[in-house]
């Protein structure tokens, strides 16, 4: 069994009960019984689009990429944090002034940021 998410992209049920029973009976028709589905899952993502994350066979997340209202189906992957010392290693010592010394910096490289919810109001305000 891995943790994979499994997505379904927009929904138009009223309401996150709604989007949660019908998670459930979908994960019933790969698991075999409700009760198996409602154990096996781990996350109900209900409010912007509609998906879960549930402990399944590679078999089971197969069988759901098959179904025509599944977009995808991927294992769940758990990243480590490399330095939550960011702004040395983009060599940016100013807080301050490091939009324009950013600005004035050309190179062949792009950065990508990924919100750990590790950094401060500062430094969010500063990556938005």
């Amino acid at each position: 069994m891995q943790h994979y998410v499994v997505y379904m992209g927009e929904h138009s049920f009223e309401d996150s009960e709604s989007v949660i029973t019908a998670n459930h009976e979908m994960l019933t028709s790969v698991m075999g019984s409700h009760e198996g589905a409602q154990g096996a899952v781990v996350h109900h993502y209900t409010k912007t689009f509609r998906g879960f994350s549930a402990m399944l066979t590679s078999d089971q997340a197969r069988k759901l990429q098959e179904s025509d209202s599944v977009v995808s189906v991927f294992e769940s992957k758990t990243s480590r944090i490399h330095t939550t010392h960011s702004w040395e290693f983009l060599g940016v010592t100013n807080l301050e002034n490091s939009h324009q010394s950013l600005k004035d910096s050309t190179s062949d490289t792009i950065i990508g940021v990924i919100d750990s919810g590790t950094c401060s109001p500062l430094e969010c305000l500063f990556i938005c």
